[in-house]
């Protein structure tokens, strides 16, 4: 997807965050079966993207033009001088398979880099397959991984790093 295809990243406003929430709390229980605890530590990361004072964060909306859907949204935050941390990426399911993961990925570390970051970190599943394929195609590494319950079902957590 690109500007031609009527889908601009956008910064998020009002009533973003929430969308962001409401997608990750109705979606991923009902395809993987994980509990509230996911959706709670989503809340708690956006949330520290709204209280943000660092003018370094971003967080952007992939939005379809004329009608507005939201496709999807990714985040970047700023956790060290040198450090950015990938959050939050999100593609609709019916926008899933044209790009738009990567275009958000790519503004994302876009970003990082013009910021002057050394590397960006990011936190994820073993299941989130097509997430992990983006990580993987843009030159992250996968550099730890432990087993996480805390979602209700056996998963595998994964840090992947991305140096420049």
């Amino acid at each position: 997807m690109s500007p031609s295809d009527g889908v601009m990243l956008r910064p998020a406003r009002a009533g973003d965050y929430g969308w962001a929430l409401e997608r990750h709390e109705i979606l991923i229980p009902a395809q993987f079966g994980w509990n509230a605890r996911h959706a709670a530590d989503i809340a708690e990361i956006l949330a520290a993207f709204i209280r943000s004072e660092d003018a370094r964060e971003r967080f952007w909306i992939a939005e379809r033009k004329p009608d507005g859907a939201r496709l999807g949204c990714v985040g970047l935050a700023r956790p060290g001088e040198r450090e950015g941390r990938l959050r939050v990426l999100w593609v609709e399911p019916d926008a899933r398979g044209s790009g738009l993961g990567r275009r958000l990925v790519d503004a994302c570390l876009e970003e990082a880099r013009a910021q002057g970051c050394r590397e960006v970190v990011l936190w994820t599943m073993d299941v989130l397959h097509a997430a992990r394929r983006i990580y993987a195609d843009v030159g992250f590494v996968k550099t730890a991984e432990a087993p996480h319950a805390d979602y209700g079902v056996p998963l595998m957590s994964e840090t992947w790093r991305l140096e420049f």
